[in-house]
């Protein structure tokens, strides 16, 4: 239908209007009628779901957010609670401060004070007095006093700055205890400064502050000292004394600043951190609140995989509607439809669309054109059917013909496309992979003249052909690396089309290979009767026998050995070395004295495969080896009584059995 309707346009739009309706016809094979409807359910859906995308997207920054104020509340609590004990230090220090035992320095009573005050509040590991020189005159915890305390933080920011100060963590020196001092100045009643005056708080005092506040769970709730070596943590995990390893938090600690922050932490979680300074302690103290990520973002993700769902369900729910549904309104008439004109495809072209009282419809007309396609088809396929099988029949038979004949045939065009390669071609040369071109080809098949050297790329037979020459009994040499080089005679015709325009060209060849060979060797047996006949000397003509069989098998060198008294004798060696020849004169006619030997005295052919292995060569191996003979097979020459005359052998310099041509030879 689409000859007949495009045949009075040009062919480049007939193309264009084939590639469409191809195209036309694969999206209508991939895409069904029902599939379509629910991608129109799907694009309905698709509003619905960004809008829930943003939603929880949003959503869920929002729940985030909560829960970082959150965090940064439970962080300032702690902050709080931490300031009271800084506080009850400092009111604690300044009553010590104002004593009369602390403000004599030759009270004795001072260690008595203090040891009173300590048991009245044991959060105070320890309460003791610095003179200004940083030794330790009296503290509760021991009467030793010799012990130096002017190297301690709170003694040094007391003295500089003349007001309460917070130390830093330490291990005590005087208790062994780790924790905190706080620091207060100490005047005389004249107002001179005597010493510092401190309060020691333990790690665990800290630790027992921090386990009453009530926190998310997951979080980790830390007091650190402004050097960023936490004091104590809730849940307690032993970080007591180490330093903090969250750069983030360390960072806070060090500026004093208060705030929330996002960041991987030192395990490459990603933590939300809240932090704050401890009010009182002009930043000696300071509080820290992390929480991973995941555990904040676990609520709102969990509500937004239920959503989801609920989703997913009316989204599966409305496309089972719309595909039960579609299937009744449209997909079955569409595929009443599609029914017949897939019998009319298969070539029934008696079937025919029956669509009742819906013949005025689209689908109703469209199964009108439909009967009206498969009539008009019918008579043209019956027509093409006769044609075709003749075509076939006629292609069968050309077929059959070239493949049995025992010529090679080889048909290219004039762009070196092949068009015919046969039986008996593809058993010479290897065939072409799909695509290649005879130059390309042509390189990994060479061919020469049998006197050249070099292979004729160039200008070869099918080259000339291909510019109208007819080429007739050219012997050629085919070598190729793994095979053995064949001889073939060919002649080329060039290929014209009905109106003699040029179009390819065609080669036939024969393997003359054996034939070549025959006639060489019969012409080199005839020159050897001649010099028979001629009364040739015995060296000469064997000589002339040793280069007949070289020259036949050009890998091989040949031996004749002649035998005299038991003994074995150069006779005809041209192609071994004189100093081996040397070696083997007066070789004894014996069992396992090299292939020679053996062959003599066996009078049988003998074989040595492998110079390097086999026994016969016990005593001629380092012989052979140096002159690089590594395989060697000999054969006697009997005379009419039995008498050995003589062995002929054949060596080769890789080891292996001889081949059938080798035996012949």
């Amino acid at each position: 239908l689409y000859r007949l309707y495009f045949k009075s346009y040009p062919l480049s739009l007939w193309c264009r209007a084939r590639s469409q309706k191809d195209k036309e016809i694969r999206m209508l094979k991939s895409l069904g009628l029902r599939s379509r409807l629910m991608l129109l359910v799907l694009a309905a859906l698709l509003p619905v779901f960004v809008l829930f995308s943003c939603s929880a997207a949003q959503n869920q920054q929002t729940l985030l957010t909560l829960a970082k104020s959150s965090l940064q509340s439970e962080a300032l609590l702690a902050a709080s609670h931490q300031q009271r004990l800084v506080e009850g230090a400092a009111q604690l220090l300044g009553d010590i401060a104002n004593g009369p035992s602390i403000k004599d320095t030759r009270n004795r009573l001072c260690v008595q004070y203090l040891k009173n005050l300590q048991t009245q509040d044991m959060v105070y590991y320890n309460l003791g007095v610095v003179d200004l020189n940083g030794k330790l005159t009296c503290h509760a915890a021991s009467q030793d006093a010799h012990i130096y305390m002017g190297d301690r933080k709170f003694f040094i920011q007391a003295l500089a700055q003349r007001k309460f100060s917070v130390g830093e963590f330490v291990i005590s020196r005087s208790t062994g205890r780790p924790g905190l001092a706080f620091g207060m100045p100490v005047y005389s009643t004249e107002g001179v400064l005597n010493g510092v005056v401190f309060a020691s708080i333990s790690t665990n005092s800290f630790a027992e502050t921090l386990a009453t506040e009530k926190i998310m769970e997951g979080a980790q709730l830390r007091v650190l000292d402004r050097n960023g070596i936490v004091l104590a943590s809730h849940p307690a995990t032993g970080l007591a004394g180490s330093a903090e390893q969250d750069s983030v938090v360390l960072g806070a600690a060090r500026s004093g600043q208060r705030g929330v922050g996002q960041a991987l932490d030192s395990k490459g979680v990603e933590q939300v951190y809240a932090y704050a300074p401890v009010g009182g302690s002009s930043g000696g103290l300071f509080v820290a609140l992390s929480m991973p990520r995941d555990l904040l973002t676990a609520a709102p993700r969990a509500l937004l995989l239920t959503d989801l769902a609920a989703l997913l369900f009316m989204t599966v729910f409305g496309m089972a509607c719309a595909w039960a549904m579609g299937k009744r309104l449209v997909v079955n008439p569409a595929n009443a439809l599609l029914k017949e004109s897939n019998e009319i495809a298969r070539g029934n072209f008696l079937a025919r669309v029956q669509l009742g009282g819906s013949s005025h419809d689209e689908i109703g007309q469209l199964g009108q054109a439909f009967n009206r396609m498969a009539e008009s088809l019918q008579a043209q396929r019956s027509a093409l059917d006769a044609a075709l099988g003749q075509t076939h029949a006629e292609r069968t038979m050309l077929d059959l013909i070239l493949n049995s004949m025992s010529e090679g045939v080889i048909a290219i065009d004039t762009e070196g496309r092949f068009l015919l390669f046969n039986a008996t071609a593809r058993t010479i040369f290897s065939a072409p992979e799909a695509g290649m071109l005879f130059e390309e080809w042509q390189r990994s098949n060479p061919l020469r003249a049998l006197e050249a050297t070099s292979s004729i790329l160039a200008d070869g037979p099918m080259k000339q052909t291909l510019r109208g020459a007819s080429i007739n009994n050219w012997d050629l040499l085919f070598s190729r690396a793994g095979f053995q080089d064949r001889i073939l005679r060919m002649s080329t015709r060039p290929l014209h089309a009905s109106d003699q325009t040029l179009i390819g060209a065609l080669m036939v060849f024969t393997d003359v290979t054996e034939r070549k060979a025959r006639e060489s060797f019969a012409l080199a047996q005839e020159k050897v009767l001649e010099l028979i006949a001629s009364g040739a000397p015995l060296r000469q003509l064997l000589d002339a026998v040793v280069g007949l069989v070289e020259k036949e098998s050009p890998q091989s060198r040949c031996s004749i050995l002649l035998v005299k008294g038991g003994q074995l004798f150069h006779g005809a060696a041209p192609s071994l070395p004189d100093s081996y020849n040397l070696e083997v004169e007066g070789l004894p006619v014996a069992e396992g004295i090299g292939a020679c030997g053996t062959a003599a005295f066996r009078k049988a052919p003998v074989v040595v495969e492998d110079v390097a292995r086999s026994p016969l060569m016990q005593n001629y191996r380092e012989l052979l080896l140096g002159h690089a003979l590594r395989a060697c097979w000999s054969t006697p020459v009997i005379a009419a009584d039995g008498a050995v005359l003589a062995t002929f052998a054949i060596y080769r310099d890789t080891p292996g059995p001889p081949r059938p041509a080798d035996l012949d030879l």
